[in-house]
């Protein structure tokens, strides 16, 4: 069969706008990822309502066209990192953690021991990969690792992407991260004593700077919707 005549697909991974695989240039993901967001949103928009005009309009036209759309309900994220600065509202904070109806992940081992310490939860923690503490596992969490090494790293790879073979804590992460359509960080305010070296930045500022860089890049590289509140 000619190319002419084969039958030209367009296909979507998410309405999400996250940033998808690479895709054959035989299809016109290329040009969808290449759009800015308000492209996408009026390209999604034309497709949804007249098919036959996007195909017009985007220069489609072949012997035949399919239109894939895939529409979900967007998903959640909720990212527990640093002790609350106020002590006595330790088991409010984590029990609207728990209660969070999307992915929930912890980062740092104060703030895991909080959670478990305040609903009674046990802590499972396994062997460290590479040069980063292990990643641990508590009921009702979807990832739980150590604090301001992990996420350093977690940014630091948003900024370059490792290689697909680079497994530890922080891909892990990441990997949630851009799973989810819409990420909150509860962001503790207590300084941790662990690192008051003061060869150490102050713990404190340097958690919110990586935690505000993190959310810097996910909204504006991966359109993201992104929500910080200190505690």
């Amino acid at each position: 069969m000619k190319q002419s005549q084969r039958t030209k697909k367009l296909h979507f991974k998410d309405i999400s706008c996250s940033q998808p695989r690479k895709i054959s240039h035989h299809r016109i993901d290329d040009a969808f990822l290449s759009m800015s967001f308000q492209g996408k949103q009026r390209m999604i928009s034309v497709l949804s309502h007249n098919p036959v005009q996007a195909i017009q309009a985007y220069n489609l036209q072949r012997t035949s066209a399919s239109v894939v759309l895939h529409a979900r309900t967007p998903k959640a994220l909720l990212v527990f990192t640093g002790p609350p600065c106020q002590k006595e509202k330790d088991r409010e904070h984590c029990q609207r953690f728990m209660q969070f109806s999307g992915q929930k992940i912890i980062c740092g081992g104060t703030t895991s021991n909080i959670v478990a310490r305040e609903l009674g939860r046990n802590i499972e923690t396994t062997m460290a990969s590479g040069t980063l503490p292990g990643i641990s596992m508590m009921e009702g969490v979807d990832l739980v690792t150590e604090g301001i090494l992990t996420m350093s790293r977690v940014l630091e790879y948003l900024k370059n992407p490792p290689s697909h073979e680079t497994r530890n804590a922080a891909s892990r992460l990441v990997d949630l991260l851009k799973g989810n359509d819409s990420i909150t960080f509860m962001v503790g305010m207590q300084k941790n004593l662990a690192y008051s070296d003061p060869k150490w930045p102050v713990e404190l500022e340097l958690r919110k700077t990586v935690v505000k860089g993190i959310a810097r890049i996910l909204e504006e590289e991966y359109q993201k919707k992104i929500e910080i509140e200190f505690i």
